[in-house]
């Protein structure tokens, strides 16, 4: 059996072999629908970022709220060997780490030589959009 997982503007949709199986809204408010704006998967578990600044994942219980990141956008998220990575607006990454720090900056991220001369294409500021570790 293939499942998909797509995040949308109304929330989670889940598709089992070519068929909508399932629709969640995850969030503070089930009524008010959050936008997943970009998914992760760990083993068994999801992690979900709604509406671009919060971190949400699967659990026993459901989802649980991770984080609230307001200053930046985040644009991605990826599970590696060194644990999950969130890319940001800003060009920047972080590490999830366990509370009460739930995000920490990969520092070396932000030393990289040339760093400041980063762009984009259409002149916008740079963003970490998009993760891979192989």
């Amino acid at each position: 059996m293939t499942r998909i997982l797509v995040g949308a503007g109304d929330g989670l949709h889940v598709f089992e072999d070519g068929r909508p199986v399932d629709a969640q809204r995850i969030g503070w408010d089930a009524e008010s629908p959050s936008a997943v704006t970009a998914l992760a998967r760990e083993g068994t578990e999801v992690w979900a970022v709604l509406d671009r600044h919060q971190i949400w994942r699967t659990s026993s219980d459901g989802w649980s709220h991770i984080v609230s990141q307001l200053n930046l956008d985040v644009e991605c998220l990826a599970d590696t060997v060194a644990g999950l990575i969130v890319g940001t607006s800003q060009a920047h990454l972080f590490r999830v780490v366990p509370p009460p720090t739930p995000l920490e900056t990969v520092a070396g991220f932000d030393e990289i030589v040339g760093r400041d001369r980063w762009y984009t294409p259409w002149g916008g500021p740079p963003a970490t959009r998009s993760i891979s570790e192989d």
